[in-house]
């Protein structure tokens, strides 16, 4: 497929989005006519927003990260009760 925001054929689109036999087709005209419609706006598209970028985390790094807090509070909820239950014996 390829990655977010990549051009693709209209044959992948059409078997991933209409793959029945009741569904509009779009033709290489139609892909043509849309890439020409959304050229004349380039201008607005390209303009500075005041949100942030959309990232893209291809490699899931997110979970690396979610991972390493985990473990820290966990090792923080072992390391109080070990001292608590130290304490007690």
């Amino acid at each position: 497929m390829g990655n977010a925001g990549e051009f693709h054929s209209p044959q992948i689109h059409n078997f991933l989005n209409y793959d029945h036999p009741d569904s509009q087709r779009v033709t290489p005209e139609d892909a043509v006519k849309f890439k020409h419609f959304m050229g004349t706006d380039r201008a607005d598209f390209e303009r500075t927003r005041p949100a942030h970028p959309m990232y893209y985390d291809k490699d899931h790094s997110y979970r690396k990260d979610r991972t390493y807090w985990l473990h820290m509070l966990l090792g923080m909820g072992f390391v109080c009760y070990a001292s608590a239950k130290f304490g007690v014996e």
